[in-house]
């Protein structure tokens, strides 16, 4: 397995990339571990015909983060002519003492709020590190989270921990998550019968 598990991507393997990073890595911020539960794929290669206009143009590097208005991303390497770029945004993930954050905002705000202050500076390290222990996990791909905005939409680039959608589903202060969950199921429903 290579240091960059970001450098190994391509469209054809996303599902495994996808669970590779979901089993067996952590986000570290500072010193505080994440595991991701949910994640959504934004990719962009005009090249290959890919060009996802959801997806924010980024210059960077792969495996560097990206705060955005929407959330955070661990970013796809952006090629020279900048013409290929994207990442993976983090939607809910669980930290060691079992603390869930659900929904993209609240990922992001959870990172930000393990900045340390020293000597009149904020400090905040984020890495994605292989985890010590790998979580089984059964993963269900479904259509992202979001607005109908390009023929992209309705591809399955949203990855999600069931046993973790399945205890979102039952809470009682979720209605706002579970009705952008059953949209996402809808549209998907709606795809398969007009094949």
């Amino acid at each position: 397995m290579p240091d960059n598990l970001f450098s190994t991507f391509t469209t054809a393997n996303a599902s495994t990339f996808i669970k590779d990073l979901m089993e067996n890595y952590e986000v570290l911020a500072n010193d505080n571990a994440y595991r991701l539960l949910e994640v959504e794929l934004y990719y962009y290669d005009n090249n290959n015909d890919h060009a996802d206009k959801s997806v924010f143009e980024r210059d960077a590097q792969a495996q560097q983060f990206f705060f955005h208005a929407f959330g955070i991303d661990i970013c796809f390497e952006t090629n020279k002519d900048k013409t290929c770029f994207g990442g993976v945004l983090i939607r809910a993930m669980r930290n060691a003492a079992g603390e869930l954050f659900c929904g993209p905002i609240s990922c992001h705000d959870e990172i930000l709020r393990n900045i340390k202050f020293e000597q009149g500076k904020s400090l905040l390290t984020l890495s994605l590190e292989k985890a010590n222990v790998p979580q089984n996990i059964d993963i269900e791909e479904t259509v992202r989270i979001k607005g109908k905005k390009d023929n992209f939409d309705d591809k399955k680039y949203r990855y999600v921990s069931k046993e973790f959608q399945q205890e979102i589903m039952k809470r009682k202060n979720s209605d706002y998550y579970r009705k952008k969950i059953s949209t996402a199921m809808e549209r998907l429903r709606e795809e398969v019968q007009d094949r």
